[in-house]
């Protein structure tokens, strides 16, 4: 992992810690394998979008982030514009 990968994912569980309301051990690795796979403003960009659509912080919201973490690796692989 890049540095600036690395970077986006610590800010990212920075604001996920008082936002969402589960353990860190839920968490943690889904956000580090994301920022693996988006680029750190994808990654940061995901996290406002759920905290924006989902404010209440429990599991529906952290699924909600994977949601939009997994449309914008499809997005920037291509797989959506194929359809």
């Amino acid at each position: 992992m890049n540095v600036k990968s690395r970077e986006a994912a610590e800010e990212v569980l920075q604001h996920m810690r008082p936002w969402l309301r589960v353990s860190i051990h839920t968490y943690r690795p889904a956000v580090m394998l994301f920022a693996l796979r988006l680029p750190p403003e994808k990654l940061i960009e995901a996290l406002w979008a759920a905290q924006s659509r989902c404010p209440k912080g429990d599991l529906a919201s952290f699924k909600y982030f994977c949601g939009v973490c997994h449309s914008m690796r499809r997005e920037l692989s291509g797989e959506l514009s194929r359809n």
